[in-house]
């Protein structure tokens, strides 16, 4: 780990500072309070195709206060034939100071195309040659890949520095999914981002929401990802207005609405957390019973199973083969362990995968019949009892296992998630010496009593209100 953009556990973005010496001054007690030392998106150039330099004044102010900045443009609408000038935008960005750059949304609009994902590689190249060749510096390319919906998607994960994920709205299961196979495409030793935008651009969840921050925050630790703290948001001000009109332009005005009291509260007590046990949440490997295998032709049917296999809390990691943009194969970081694999449409020819209880899943009625007998395969790697509404994820480094614990089924008319039952839990671990329970929710850490025997420990967790981690120690 040796680039400026792994080594950080918390981040901001939309971090605009506009020369009035109030709005600067919040902004940056904010980044103060976070910890961050990353301002992603930090300012913002126009549209690719309108890019000027700005000169060196906006990476001077973040470089003054130790902080790193990436550069905004947006890149919609892009077409293969554009590549060599959004190359010459970024390289502009560069000359003016910025320490990496972030091209908006990202993906293409010629999303067949084989060509599009050979010229994002061409790209990252161009771009970080550039760099280094004329400043002598490690720059970070990104962009977003919103959810991994489609080939392309699936190619700047693979090309970019960092999996940058986005959505509208909330929800658990598609967010955890694209996390987990952003990194597993990634190689798992890119870090994730994820930033979120509010649902229909309301103004609403930002002004009054308290508690979303930490459900959107906690799936991102359920994953090892990073979530883009934000001082403010861009949004509509809908208030009055009529929402049977088209959508832009006509809703009202895009503005910065700043988020409120409790949203913040949430945010210093996760990052907080975070920093304090960043250790473990960098450079741990997931581990898993179940390979789930797929080509990118097949992404759409298999992310489809991979949502059923979540909210079945069973245990499984993604990876990629096959045609464009992997090679023959996709990057495959696991050590071994899986008992059974699921291929999701063609299986591949080569003898790559575990041969041992495979299963051909070529709809999602296949892949429903399937779930009783992975459902008891499941119990023999992580058992959690009366647990319905809490997901686990086991990953592992050294001689510590964690199990990251998610609370699922936030939703806006609550905005509450009250703490659950206590349940019993037991995963498959060769020696424990130690158990010991840690959340964000509740400082301070619990020692938990533990049975060990025949390579499987068992223990009971308390409660869990929106995330937990429980770090076993061999």
């Amino acid at each position: 780990m040796n680039k400026w953009w792994e080594a950080e556990t918390n981040l901001i973005t939309w971090g605009f500072f506009n020369g009035d010496v109030d709005h600067d001054k919040r902004q940056l007690e904010f980044y103060k309070r976070i910890g961050a030392k990353v301002a992603d998106r930090g300012f913002s150039y126009p549209h690719y195709n309108d890019t000027v330099s700005i000169g060196t004044e906006k990476a001077d102010f973040f470089h003054k206060h130790g902080i790193h900045v990436n550069s905004f443009t947006s890149v919609k609408d892009w077409k293969l034939n554009d590549v060599p000038q959004m190359i010459k935008s970024a390289c502009l960005h560069i000359d003016d100071g910025a320490d990496g750059v972030h091209f908006d949304i990202f993906n293409c609009s010629e999303n067949d195309n084989p060509e599009i994902i050979a010229a994002i590689g061409e790209m990252t190249k161009s771009i970080k040659n550039y760099a280094m060749s004329e400043y002598g510096r490690e720059v970070c390319f990104t962009g977003n890949l919103w959810m991994i919906t489609d080939r392309v998607s699936l190619g700047i994960a693979y090309y970019t520095d960092v999996i940058w994920a986005e959505s509208f709205g909330y929800g658990e299961g598609e967010i955890i999914r694209a996390f987990r196979l952003g990194r597993s495409v990634g190689g798992y030793d890119k870090p994730v981002w994820y930033h979120w935008q509010p649902n229909d651009d309301e103004k609403r969840r930002v002004d009054k929401l308290k508690n979303l921050v930490k459900s959107l925050f906690a799936s991102c630790l359920f994953e090892s990802a990073l979530f883009l703290c934000n001082p403010a948001y861009p949004c509509f001000d809908t208030e009055g207005e009529d929402r049977s009109q088209e959508f832009f332009g006509k809703w009202g005005v895009w503005s910065f609405a700043y988020i409120n009291d409790g949203w913040r509260k949430g945010l210093y007590q996760y990052s907080d957390f975070l920093r304090k046990n960043g250790e473990f949440y960098q450079n741990y490997i997931p581990k898993a019973p179940l390979l789930i295998a797929f080509t990118p032709n097949d992404l759409n049917l298999a992310n489809d199973c991979m949502d059923i296999l979540l909210a079945k809390n069973i245990q499984y990691e993604p990876v990629v083969y096959g045609e464009n943009p992997f090679g023959p194969f996709s990057r495959h970081p696991f050590d071994g362990g899986f008992t059974h694999a699921l291929y999701i449409g063609k299986t591949p020819e080569n003898n790559y995968f575990p041969e041992k209880d495979s299963y051909a899943v070529a709809s999602l009625e296949d892949m429903n019949r399937l779930i009783p007998e992975l459902s008891l395969r499941e119990k023999d790697f992580l058992r959690m009892e009366n647990s319905s509404c809490v997901w686990g994820r086991v990953m592992k480094k050294n001689d510590i296992t964690l199990l990251h614990l998610l609370h699922v089924g936030y939703n806006d008319d609550i905005d509450n998630m009250d703490t659950t039952d206590g349940f019993d839990v037991s995963l498959v671990v060769s020696s424990v010496k130690k158990v010991t329970l840690i959340s964000p929710d509740s400082y301070g850490e619990i020692n938990l009593p533990f049975h060990h025997k025949d390579n499987v420990v068992s223990f009971m967790i308390p409660g869990v209100q929106y995330y937990s981690l429980v770090v076993i120690t061999k």
